[in-house]
């Protein structure tokens, strides 16, 4: 990825602990596991992610729907100046996590195999026209964020309904 990506790609990397960061931050108690990584340490050591180091830009977040808006504009801002002509396919890969993100707000519970299954479809449409821009990048690490969020259900699955047959 281009110097000038690099911050919006490392901001990126901080998507997937934005759950753990609303734990920290809504005073919830510490896991015995958290001292064990590094990051999340360091974001509890004063007991309070808005006291221990979290990103500046989230740290005054009070809900999940505040962190997430938080985390966005940091992600805005981090784009480059270049970003339209560089990459012409962020903006259709943004409007489909917006959407699924909306839809998922008011989905039942059983609408969500099949919306993550048409929004990996979407993604991978969108990675395979992307492929020579930087939005390449951000699909595919939103398709990894999907196999693992899919791992983590098995995963669950499994270790609750150990008699089961394995997901599809």
């Amino acid at each position: 990825m281009p110097g000038r990506w690099q911050p919006v790609l490392e901001w990126t990397a901080l998507a997937s602990e934005l759950s753990v960061l609303g734990y920290l931050q809504r005073g919830e108690r510490t896991l015995r596991w958290f001292v064990d990584d590094p990051v999340y340490r360091r974001w509890n050591a004063a007991g309070e992610a808005r006291e221990a180091g979290a990103p500046g830009a989230l740290a005054s977040a009070r809900d999940g729907g505040e962190l997430l808006q938080a985390w966005r504009v940091e992600w805005r801002r981090r784009l480059p100046r270049s970003h339209a002509d560089e990459a012409p396919l962020l903006a259709p890969f943004v409007q489909l996590i917006d959407r699924y993100v909306s839809e998922a707000r008011v989905a039942s519970p059983g609408d969500g195999s099949a919306a993550i299954g048409a929004l990996r479809e979407r993604l991978e449409r969108l990675f395979r026209r992307a492929m020579l821009e930087p939005t390449a990048a951000f699909a595919y690490l939103a398709l990894a964020g999907l196999d693992l969020m899919h791992l983590r259900a098995e995963t669950l699955r499994r270790l609750l309904f150990p008699r089961l047959a394995p997901a599809p």
